[in-house]
């Protein structure tokens, strides 16, 4: 069935009718409604009494299991408040022995044991569970867990394979189950031939069928039954105790509303003007901060803040058109070839031969004369203090001297963002900065 098509979420909580405008069951009520309906069941095990359980009718805890198995089979979700399970010996009936737990097609331990380790695992129930500051019992699923209302619905344990994993959302410090979710994974035997006759008995490796999650929550010491499930309703359906306002009452004027919502509408329009300011000053912000990736950058990430650093010294950046450079800078009317490394150790000779034969290139298509900039980001992963060491240069000898020969200016990327700092805080001309780069001819200075 298509979303758009299907009626809202529905839920039925069993065990307890203290919630208005919700459907309910009690425990005495004794009524089993259509659970395969709903999408979500929460059962209320505290509100099961042994004077009920000595008085009960075991169809109806077979019929509910029954119900909830293919509630759980159509995927459906099942929540559990739990308390220490409680067994009642009942001498003359069937069956003598009866448990607030019969009703569930999965079954449960809990164990009598008291501590005050808690780790919180998933952000789940958090109103709910973070009440929890001690504990009384913990809780399993024992080897014995299947029902037979889960057994008869899916098959026998001889030819079926059931998993259920149990994951914690709170444990105590030695792995202890104190709240969690599982959900059961059904594998049917299937025969499988060698292509010489014989056959073998084998499991898939995915289930064939899992079923919806069953979640189990502690009653919370200090926590009443109520107060529980009303955190929990509030968690799965955002549920509030307060009755929803009928359309007449809304009608109803009383002073100073109007004049409050006034209040309101002004409130909200400077809202939107401040966070507009506030969108402004952070685009500033990010703006400013981003000369700081010229200390660790490379590629086009770096070609992108070196091109944004020579245009707030003025000069006019365009895009590469006569060899591989990354750009080109116009200063003045003259061009120059820009190439900008962003490398882990030192500038190589490598790189310099690279510009060079671009501005080779420049000059054999245009004509004309041509300078380039080398940018260097050397050992760009180092802090800037140990750069430019005698055992870290930026620029080599050899580099610095064959640059001088070709008349290339080399630009270190921390001398580049000493500029835009200076530049930023009105230290320096802009003009200046960028007529000693372009004019270089070896290592730039400013």
């Amino acid at each position: 069935m298509p979303q758009s098509d299907r009626t809202p979420e529905r839920l039925v909580l069993i065990g307890c009718k203290s919630f208005a405008g919700i459907d309910a069951i009690a425990w005495t009520d004794r009524v089993v409604p259509n659970i395969p309906d709903y999408d979500l069941v929460i059962v209320s095990v505290p509100h099961v009494t042994q004077s009920f359980l000595q008085g009960l009718d075991p169809d109806f805890f077979d019929s509910m299991k029954k119900a909830l198995v293919r509630f759980l089979h159509s995927g459906g979700k099942l929540v559990i408040l739990l308390s220490p399970i409680m067994n009642v010996q009942r001498k003359g009936k069937y069956p003598e022995w009866i448990s607030s737990l019969d009703w569930c097609p999965l079954r449960f331990a809990t164990h009598a044991e008291a501590g005050q380790s808690i780790f919180r695992k998933p952000n789940r129930y958090e109103a709910y569970l973070q009440k929890m500051s001690k504990w009384s019992f913990y809780i399993t699923v024992p080897n014995d867990c299947l029902s037979s209302g889960l057994t008869d619905f899916y098959g026998s344990t001889f030819k079926t394979k059931y998993n259920i994993p149990f994951n914690p959302y709170i444990e105590n410090r030695y792995s202890r189950v104190l709240a969690g979710e599982c959900l059961i994974e059904v594998r049917n035997e299937r025969n499988k031939g060698d292509g010489w006759g014989n056959v073998r008995k084998e499991y898939p490796e995915e289930p064939d069928h899992v079923t919806g999650t069953i979640v189990v929550l502690p009653l919370v010491e200090g926590v009443s039954p109520e107060e529980a499930l009303l955190d929990i309703l509030k968690e799965e359906v955002g549920y509030s105790l307060k009755s929803p306002v009928p359309d007449w009452a809304q009608e109803i004027e009383l002073p100073f509303v109007s004049e409050l919502q006034d209040q309101i509408v002004s409130a909200q329009v400077t809202i939107v003007k401040e966070e507009q300011n506030i969108s402004k000053i952070v685009e500033k912000i990010d703006n400013l901060t981003a000369f700081r990736r010229l200390l660790y950058s490379s590629g086009t990430e770096l070609e992108d803040v070196v091109r944004k650093s020579f245009e707030l010294l003025g000069a006019t950046v365009k895009p590469a058109k006569y060899a591989q450079e990354e750009y080109i800078i116009e200063v003045d009317n003259e061009e120059f070839l820009m190439e900008v490394k962003g490398v882990s150790k030192s500038i190589s000779l490598t790189h310099l031969r690279q510009l060079n034969d671009y501005i080779l290139k420049y000059q054999e298509d245009t004509g004309k004369e041509c300078r380039g900039i080398l940018l260097g980001n050397a050992w760009r992963n180092m802090p800037p203090a140990m750069r430019n060491a005698e055992d870290t240069p930026v620029f080599p000898d050899n580099v610095v001297k064959r640059a001088e020969e070709w008349g290339i200016s080399l630009v270190s990327s921390l001398t580049l963002f000493d500029a835009v700092l200076k530049v930023l805080g009105k230290e320096a001309k802009a003009r200046d900065i960028l007529v000693n780069i372009t004019t270089a001819e070896g290592v730039a200075h400013i």
